[in-house]
């Protein structure tokens, strides 16, 4: 909220008052403690309490600029009524009108602000004019001959500039700060108090002749625009590739393209993406940013050339601006390497020839010549040395060929022989440690980089180590040990920040976010995002990865906001299908599914899902193919074909993919249960929830942790077992509210109301279901208001309030009106109303969409319906 003459006014309501000038909250006198952007909502609610404020409209003034879920809103609708003590319920101050947004309904008295200074004080505008002058001059001054110092020491020297073009720039900015800061501060023997709050002091005189000063600020203020400018204009992308700065980490992302193999020696077609990636890890032991192998192979295949439109779509996905192109030779007994660099903006500079008696060696040379030419050495002037052993890089070479091709077996067997004949060497162990992960080998990967990082922390090599911890915080998350995984990315995200690695930075971040949702901080993996969307946007990447708004996605869908969780997926599946990664669309595409189903939309769902496991099918990605089966068990169970259901499960189960990752075994477990648990087996049920509940509480899996104490509890509750219900629901509760998964919370909250009816407690009942529903409206998930509306319905039914029951079936039908259970819930009330044929017909869509679920309920309502 920006501060305005208007704001100089008092809000009284209650025993609260609201002092806009500034910004404080009182209650009875003293004041209390609010979140900015809640006294932000707040204001702008009495500002317009003769009205009802949209949520749209909200949002947009309390967060100016910044795209935020309606959760967040919510939130800081929760806490506003908090700090009023007051409830949603019975509002005595915010009132939701629901289906429209929020209104301010007490009582409000206006009054001024007693904090014009300027009118209590006639010496006020003056002095503070006066001090700001002073101030400016002072500023202005020191700041000129500090940066002309700087610049003649850099000069005589002969350093790197940028760290004096950062003390000009900063001269620049600090500028109107500290005009800011001696405008609205000034200094006394207390301390730095605001101008507007200390007493006049009548000893102090005004000097009001103080045009000299005002032409001296303005000449100062010139120079340091025009030496600001001077010095940044020699670093654009239009000077020499060969500055200073050729070398900075992710402002010049460098692309080496697959190694054309002009040999004639077809035994060496694995020099193509092999000596690539040699060139590449050389790259990256001076520090400099290289697009990865699998990226660039994604584009151009092992084509040695590329296109404008490659360069464009490479730039735009991995920040790349240099693109090298390099060929091996064959002259008598010796190996040629050559070829050239071409820049963003079109500038190509060939390379010398480089040979040696091996492949590998020649291709080395030509790497070191590039290292010189990308680091800090002129352009020409690269000193080569011959440095690694072609052995070595030979079988490196030859299994990152490999590995790229997916041959992960083959791929192992020639990087342990590359390991093993240089142990100390980084890029050998770290890419074998990968492709150990990638065949299922956790615990040899784990140990493996756990060597590899602690002799990187000698080493001090920043870059090594957040490469190494991002790659050990997968593998923990994978073994289920989430609080390693947690310690490993934030040891990687500091030594990302050292190396200023903003690329990686965002790939730990994104990582960190899943793992924070798996431990059920979805706010936290939402801020986490933020983070990672400013740091693409530091290393120069336009088109966001998909993953990142897969897990956005995933947050807004552990919000409830379904529909926000859709948008999100689709934008990851357009952003797969550009990066041309079937994979991530496949991914995209199930996850698609999901938000279809819980929007009802069930054709949706299906065609979104038969594309994502064909696809998977298509590419052979076998983990995809096992989840794709646990999506399409899910949407069977929706719609009641249980036996098919229990016929997957079982696949699943004993399936050896999932026989390694405990979540999917755990959710084939709990399919199995629900089918047991609607065929009324309820010691099966409970024997299978509690197998799902062991291994989720080992593997660290909190949803999963979440739904199966559900499960229990609810079958506990329909056996009507009331102490094992009020104990398994005395185990869940901890758990469900520290899980911020407000879904799974939500559905606690119906069982409880269940356990209260089974106890015969329907105001109990009622009022449960009644929180839970304006819980389910503030966090907008239609899909959970709705099921909570039509048990309300049902409980109303049962006391013959027919109109209370005909009010919530209506809130149902707006929330969700293609759910199997709340057409069945309409049905009832079109019978109510004599509409038999509009009964009949909702009745058959509910048996359509729900099959088994409802089967022996819907032959029941129409045989009420015959008589």
């Amino acid at each position: 909220m920006t501060e305005t003459s208007e704001n100089s006014i008092t809000y009284s309501f209650g025993d609260f008052q609201l002092n806009c000038a500034t910004r404080e909250l009182t209650q009875g006198g003293v004041p209390q403690s609010v979140q900015r952007r809640v006294l932000d909502l707040l204001v702008y609610l009495i500002e317009n309490r003769a009205r009802t404020v949209s949520k749209v409209e909200l949002q947009d003034a309390v967060w100016p600029g910044t795209v935020v879920t309606e959760a967040a809103l919510s939130r800081a609708v929760m806490k506003a009524r908090k700090t009023l003590d007051d409830q949603a319920s019975e509002p005595q101050f915010i009132k939701t009108v629901h289906g429209q947004g929020y209104r301010f309904v007490g009582e409000v008295k206006e009054g001024k602000a007693n904090q014009d200074r300027a009118s209590a004080d006639p010496e006020f505008v003056p002095r503070r004019r006066q001090a700001l002058l002073r101030v400016a001059t002072t500023y202005g001054a020191g700041a000129w001959l500090l940066n002309q110092a700087a610049a003649m020491v850099w000069e005589a020297f002969e350093w790197d500039r940028w760290p004096q073009q950062a003390l000009l720039a900063a001269s620049v900015v600090g500028f109107p700060l500290i005009l800011a800061l001696a405008w609205f501060y000034e200094f006394t023997p207390q301390g730095m108090v605001p101008r507007a709050r200390r007493r006049p002091d009548a000893a102090v005189s005004t000097q009001p002749g103080y045009r000299w000063q005002v032409w001296t600020i303005a000449a100062l203020a010139l120079s340091l625009v025009l030496s600001l400018y001077w010095n940044l204009r020699t670093i654009t992308p239009e000077a020499s590739i060969h500055s200073a700065q050729v070398g900075a980490p992710e402002e010049r992302a460098i692309a080496v393209l697959p190694v054309a193999n002009l040999s004639g020696d077809d035994s060496l077609s694995w020099v193509g993406l092999g000596m690539m990636s040699l060139l590449g890890t050389q790259l990256r032991d001076a520090d400099l940013t290289v697009v990865s192998a699998s990226a660039i192979m994604r584009e151009v295949g092992e084509n040695s050339t590329i296109s404008a439109e490659q360069q464009d779509y490479l730039r735009r996905t991995q920040g790349a601006q240099i693109f090298v192109s390099t060929q091996l030779a064959r002259q008598g007994e010796a190996y040629v390497a050559s070829g050239a660099y071409t820049h963003s903006d079109t500038v190509t500079i060939a390379l010398p020839e480089f040979s040696a008696d091996t492949p590998a060696a020649a291709v080395r040379r030509l790497g070191d010549f590039l290292v010189g030419t990308f680091g800090n050495q002129a352009p020409g002037h690269a000193e080569v040395v011959a440095t690694g052993d072609a052995f070595v890089d030979q079988a490196f070479a030859r299994g990152m060929h490999q590995t790229l091709q997916g041959n992960l077996e083959t791929a192992q067997n020639l990087l342990e022989v590359a390991a093993n004949a240089a142990p100390d060497a980084f890029w050998p162990n770290y890419e074998l440690s990968v492709v150990l992960r990638f065949r299922g080998e956790l615990a040899t990967a784990k140990q493996r980089n756990l060597q590899l990082l602690e002799q990187a922390k000698l080493n001090q090599a920043p870059v090594q180590i957040a490469v190494l911890s991002n790659e050990l915080g997968v593998i923990a998350d994978l073994n289920g040990e989430l609080k390693d995984s947690e310690q490993h990315y934030l040891t990687g995200l500091e030594a990302a920040n050292e190396a200023g690695i903003h690329r990686r930075k965002a790939i730990l971040l994104i990582n960190y976010a899943i793992l924070q949702r798996a431990l059920g901080d979805s706010l936290k993996a939402r801020e986490l995002l933020g983070q990672a969307l400013i740091a693409y946007q530091e290393a120069g990447i336009e088109l966001i990865p998909g993953d990142f708004y897969i897990t956005l996605g995933n947050a807004a869908a552990d919000a409830g906001d379904h529909r926000g969780a859709f948008e999100q997926y689709n934008k990851a599946l357009q952003n797969y299908r550009e990066a041309k990664s079937q994979k991530g669309e496949a991914m995209a595409l199930s996850n698609m599914s999901w938000a279809s189903q819980r929007l009802g939309d069930m054709d949706g769902a299906f065609g979104y899902l038969e594309q994502s496991a064909a696809m998977r099918a298509e590419i052979g990605d076998t983990p995809g193919v096992v989840r794709s089966k646990n999506r399409r068990a899910d949407l069977l169970y929706s719609v009641g074909r249980l036996s098919e259901v229990k016929q997957i499960a079982e696949e699943i189960a004993a399936h050896e993919y999932a026989q390694q990752e405990p979540q999917l075994l755990s959710t084939a477990l709990t399919y199995q249960a629900y089918v047991a648990e609607v065929r009324k087996d309820y010691p099966a049920a409970l024997s299978l929830f509690e197998q799902a509940l062991k291994i989720d509480i080992e593997s660290s899996h909190l949803y999963g942790h979440v739904r199966s104490l559900l499960g229990l509890a609810r079958v506990h509750v329909k056996t009507g077992e009331i102490t094992n219900s009020e104990n398994a629901l005395a185990d869940l509760e901890p758990v469900a509210n520290d899980s911020n998964l407000t879904d799974l919370v939500l559905q606690m909250e119906q069982v409880r109301a269940n356990l209260a009816l089974v106890k015969e407690d329907h105001q109990q009942a009622e009022t449960i279901l009644l929180q839970a529903a304006e819980s389910a409206r503030e966090s907008d998930n239609q899909n959970r208001l709705a099921r909570i509306a039509t048990d309300l319905a049902q409980l109303y039914w049962d006391q013959a309030k027919d109109e209370e029951a005909m009010s919530w079936t209506s809130v149902a039908m707006q929330a969700l009106p293609s759910d199997g259970r709340v057409q069945l819930a309409a049905a009832r009330m079109a019978r109510f109303h004599g509409q038999t044929d509009r009964a009949l017909d909702l009745a058959q869509q509910a048996r359509t969409k729900l099959g088994e679920h409802v089967a022996a309920e819907v032959s029941a309502f129409v045989d009420t319906l015959d008589n």
